[in-house]
C-alpha cells in the first residue's frame, strides 16, 4: 500500500531528477540558444516539483488516502517499483557522447514517461483542485514535448 502523498514525492523525484538532468544540458551546450532553452527547461521542472510539493502538504490535511499498488494500473506499478523513470546519473549516461538530435529524443521520452505518469496521478487524487494543478502540468509538459520537436527541427 502506499499513500498518495508517496505517489506525488515520486512526481516531485521526477521532476527534480529533470531540473538536473535540463541543467546539465544547458551548461554543456555550445549553442546559447539551446543553452537557453534547457536553462529554461531546467526551471520548468523546478516550478513542477515546487507543485507537487504543494500539492502534497494540502492533501495531507484533506485526504489520506492509500492506493493498493496491485489494483493500480500496471504502468504506476512499474514505476512505484523503479522501472520507469532513470536516476540522474542513468540519463547523463544515457545521452553521454551522444548528438543533440539524439538528446533531444531522449529527451522527448522522458517527458511523455512524466504525462502517463501524472495522467495515472490525476486518477488517484480525488481533490479536484489537485486535479486542476496536475493536468496544468502535464499541458506544460506537453508544450516541453512541442518545444524539443521544434528545437529537433521536426
Amino acid at each position: 500500500m502506499f499513500a498518495v502523498n508517496e505517489i506525488l514525492e515520486m512526481a516531485v523525484k521526477v521532476e527534480e531528477n529533470g531540473e538536473k538532468f535540463y541543467k546539465f544540458l544547458s551548461e554543456n551546450s555550445r549553442e546559447p540558444e539551446k543553452r537557453e532553452f534547457f536553462n529554461y527547461m531546467a526551471l520548468q521542472e523546478r516550478d513542477h516539483a515546487k507543485t507537487f510539493k504543494e500539492i502534497g502538504t494540502t492533501l495531507q490535511v484533506e485526504e489520506v488516502d492509500y492506493v493498493d499498488v496491485d489494483e493500480v494500473d500496471a504502468y504506476l506499478k512499474s514505476y512505484v517499483d523503479g522501472k520507469i523513470f532513470p536516476t540522474v546519473e542513468e540519463m547523463l549516461e544515457k545521452v553521454k557522447g551522444k548528438d543533440i538530435i539524439d538528446v533531444i529524443d531522449y529527451a522527448i521520452g522522458l517527458e511523455k514517461d512524466s504525462i502517463i505518469f501524472y495522467y495515472q496521478i490525476m486518477e488517484i487524487i480525488k481533490s479536484e483542485n489537485a486535479k486542476k494543478l496536475v493536468k496544468a502540468i502535464i499541458e506544460q509538459e506537453k508544450q516541453h514535448v512541442l518545444k524539443l520537436l521544434e528545437i529537433k527541427g521536426v
